[in-house]
């Protein structure tokens, strides 16, 4: 439950600042917009420095609690400052709030594992909570600010992220064994790109990330070409979720074995595929079901690069390998979502066939 608030409240917020720039007349706009969005998720690429105090703290849940609160206020406080006319303060604020979004995503699921009656199906769990969530928050936040105001839809996300603050002090943790190294030589992401398991897992993940913050542009697009409406493209992503959310009940009921990097080659190899079925649709009924395809795959994928932090991560680094990967993760999503807007003028095919293409050299 306190995963899942706090990754509704992450997902919804970038939607919700671009919402609510739009929506406040002389400040930019769009374009504003886009910028205090990036304040929020370039921070990301800060996880691996946060992830040495979640190894560090003798209470794990302390400091994940802390970066939950610190995100929630810091989102609250820059929602307050963008409705009053100060984009630019709103934005300092924002950056706040993004170095603390790593600790919500992969710090919280470094504790999966230690926490799932049946730690088989730990991630498959944890898979679950980013599925709902990357589907619930967004739309969540575009219904509110429908209804009331993007600010009320913000600070609303934000009070889920702050209870999620709560609810964090009651997770059953262990307190951790102070015997393990107090200040780890090396940076975490020195420690990505020496262990070979991990380098491999982070880079697919990278590319299929980055590929999967494009299709959230290039879907509109694609909705454009196929119906002739941009509108459309909602659908489109609605299947790429409702695919996830699908996939992740598979992995829940049925636990995949075998090695967790090849199982992780193995499906983003298979994502890279679908993506290529997506580019290649000729229909607009075939690119739903293709995306339905790429959601369905996006779950046991997500799963297995799980399974590999917690199988790889050396004895006192698994928060800095978790909350680094993640933080790298999102920015990847971050610049993808970025070129493909900047490759618009390619149209949506080349986009999503150039980022299929990267994502199978990756597992190459």
């Amino acid at each position: 439950m306190a995963a899942t608030l706090a990754r509704l409240g992450d997902a919804g917020a970038g939607v919700g600042v671009v919402l609510l720039a739009v929506s406040r007349a002389g400040i930019g706009g769009a374009l504003v917009g886009g910028l205090l969005a990036a304040a929020l998720t370039v921070p990301h690429v800060c996880g691996g420095w946060l992830g040495r105090a979640v190894d560090r703290a003798h209470d794990v849940r302390r400091p994940l609690a802390a970066g939950c609160a610190v995100y929630a206020v810091a989102l609250g406080l820059a929602v307050g400052l963008l409705a009053a006319g100060w984009p630019w303060p709103a934005g300092a604020a924002l950056l706040v709030a993004g170095l603390c979004g790593p600790l919500l995503t992969g710090g919280l699921s470094s504790l999966v594992a230690g926490l799932a009656v049946a730690p088989d199906r730990a991630h498959g769990f944890d898979a679950i909570t980013y599925a709902v969530a990357g589907s619930a928050g967004p739309a969540a936040v575009a219904g509110i600010a429908a209804v009331v105001s993007p600010a009320v839809g913000l600070w609303a996300v934000a009070a889920l992220v702050l209870l999620a603050a709560v609810l964090i002090h009651f997770l059953p943790v262990a307190p951790r064994n102070r015997a393990l190294p107090e200040r780890p030589a090396g940076s975490a992401g020195a420690l990505l790109l020496t262990v070979r398991p991990l380098r491999r897992v982070m880079l697919t993940t990278l590319a299929a990330a980055a590929t999967g913050g494009a299709i959230g542009v290039a879907a509109v697009l694609l909705a454009v070409d196929l119906s002739g409406e941009s509108a459309n493209g909602a659908w489109l992503i609605c299947a790429l979720g409702l695919g996830n959310l699908g996939g992740s009940l598979v992995v829940v009921a049925r636990p995949p074995r075998g090695d967790a990097v090849r199982r992780s080659l193995g499906f983003a190899a298979a994502l890279g595929g679908g993506y290529l079925l997506v580019g290649a649709a000729p229909s607009y009924p075939a690119a739903i079901a293709a995306l339905a395809v790429v959601g369905l795959l996006t779950a046991p994928w997500v799963t297995a690069t799980l399974d590999a932090r917690g199988e790889h991560a050396p004895p006192g680094r698994r928060g800095q390998v978790f909350v680094a990967m993640a933080g790298w993760k999102i920015a990847a999503a971050s610049a993808g979502s970025a070129l493909a807007g900047a490759a618009a003028g390619l149209g949506p095919r080349p986009v999503i066939v150039i980022g299929a293409g990267v994502t199978l050299v990756c597992v190459v």
